[in-house]
């Protein structure tokens, strides 16, 4: 008998053995399970926090571009700051093709119901003259020529050749204050 009680007794203390150690087992298991799901959450959330840093580089990219188109857009009309700005160009270019330049007058609506314009006159030979009115073609505004005259300047020993064109440029572009 005392060698049964022990058997029965080292039987009992063995599943009870066992059956602390499977339940440690599963709480440990338990823990795990849980540890994951945190860091799968954890993961979930660092892509999600990785895709929304993307996306909002891309919209200061995409800002930083409308601004640019916003800034060209308002450099396509001429205004009242930056009219001087333009006769200096028209003279540049009158310099450029080989003419001389001289503003008569301007015409710069208060309101955007007539469109602005400005008279001026260039002097030198016939080709460059057409120069200035070809280069005149890639100027950043948008304008038209409503009247041009041309005539012999008054002769004298330097100015043989020498045409006088006065023209009437109509400033499509132009936005008023």
């Amino acid at each position: 008998m005392p060698w049964k009680n022990k058997t029965i007794f080292l039987l009992i203390s063995s599943a009870i053995f066992a059956g602390i150690l499977l339940f440690a087992c599963w709480l440990l298991y338990q823990k795990i399970e849980s540890a994951s799901a945190i860091v799968l959450e954890a993961q979930q959330e660092i892509t999600s926090f990785e895709k929304k840093t993307r996306e909002f580089a891309n919209a200061v990219l995409d800002i930083k571009n409308a601004e640019n188109n916003i800034a060209a857009v308002k450099n396509t009309y001429l205004d009242e700051d930056r009219f001087v700005g333009f006769v200096e160009l028209l003279e540049a270019l009158a310099f450029k093709s080989g003419n001389g330049f001289k503003a008569e007058s301007a015409v710069l609506p208060v309101a955007g119901k007539e469109p602005a314009s400005i008279l001026f006159t260039i002097e030198g030979r016939f080709a460059n003259i057409f120069n200035f009115i070809a280069l005149m073609d890639n100027i950043p505004y948008a304008g038209l020529i409503e009247d041009i005259s041309i005539r012999q300047k008054e002769s004298d020993a330097k100015g043989a050749g020498i045409l006088t064109a006065r023209i009437k440029y109509l400033i499509l572009s132009f936005k008023p204050k």
